[in-house]
């Protein structure tokens, strides 16, 4: 795929739920980068809604979803 990480999100269809998620949690200027040392480890959408619903506390605050996109992140020294 061509782009920035967030371009190939955007572009994925069945990643839009972890989309949305990167967004609200503002890491999206982190993956617009242009080849930033980062690799996203991005949950599909089934697995986010199956996530909702057995563990809604990892959706309570803004940090506890910040976590969660964080978790899902990887590089050399991020967090």
């Amino acid at each position: 795929p061509n782009g920035t990480l967030l371009d190939v999100l955007s572009a994925t269809p069945s990643l839009s739920s972890f989309l949305a998620l990167v967004q609200a949690t503002g890491q999206a200027g982190l993956l617009s980068q242009p080849s930033p040392p980062i690799t996203v480890f991005a949950p599909i959408n089934p697995y986010l809604d199956a996530l909702r619903a057995e563990r809604p506390w990892l959706f309570s605050t803004p940090e506890a979803t910040a976590d969660l996109v964080r978790y899902h992140l990887s590089s050399p020294g991020l967090w």
